[in-house]
């Protein structure tokens, strides 16, 4: 088969991931509607009535004290493990109940409403709001996290650019590698035909 047909073919197959590159590239650097799609979301703190008592006796790497409109927290952090304890007991602080997650996340959207709006489902550590935002309460570090369909959709673009277009991490580098081969041969056969082309008369 000639070298300039080849160069065709390939160039048409690695056309689609090269404009999805460019499109989805040019959504990075411009970066519309990420604030909102990934804005932090924190638990509202309130001015403390007293400080902790914490034996010097214990070993742990990093304290955070603080009170919420649940209560005080003590989260703390020894290597990798963190812990949400009763400032009192120093035990592991029990999982909320609804009426108690609904009161904590109510206080944290309050001041957004047009992005969260109000809570329509508690399911576990999962809340679903009327924007259908979903929050994650992430109770033993005291935590938030939320995402939005623009947060599913950017990290879609980000999934097309980077070629992962399966949901099996095996498939898509090989499907990564192909690309480059694709490339790297479109780029060698371009180089060849540009110079035959040059050495013709």
């Amino acid at each position: 088969m000639p070298i300039a047909k080849i160069h065709k073919i390939i160039g048409l197959i690695i056309c689609i991931p090269i404009l999805l590159w460019a499109t989805t590239g040019m959504v990075f650097l411009i970066k519309p509607g990420y604030s909102e799609a990934y804005q932090s979301l924190e638990i509202r703190r309130y001015p403390l009535s007293h400080s902790p008592l914490i034996s010097a006796g214990q070993q742990w790497e990093n304290i955070n004290y603080f009170k919420s409109i649940l209560g005080d927290h003590l989260i703390v952090q020894l290597g990798d493990t963190v812990r949400h304890l009763d400032p009192v007991s120093l035990e592991n602080m029990p999982q909320p109940g609804k009426a108690q997650i609904a009161m904590l996340i109510e206080d944290a959207i309050r001041t957004q409403p047009e992005r969260y709006g109000s809570i329509t489902e508690i399911s576990g550590s999962h809340i679903k709001t009327s924007t259908g935002v979903d929050i994650e309460l992430k109770w033993g570090s005291m935590v938030l996290r939320q995402k939005g369909s623009d947060t599913e959709f950017i990290n879609l673009l980000y999934r097309l650019h980077y070629l992962q277009w399966t949901s099996h991490a095996e498939a898509n580098r090989y499907l990564a590698t192909l690309a480059i081969i694709l490339l790297s041969s479109l780029s060698i056969f371009g180089f060849f035909l540009a110079f035959k082309q040059r050495s013709q008369p």
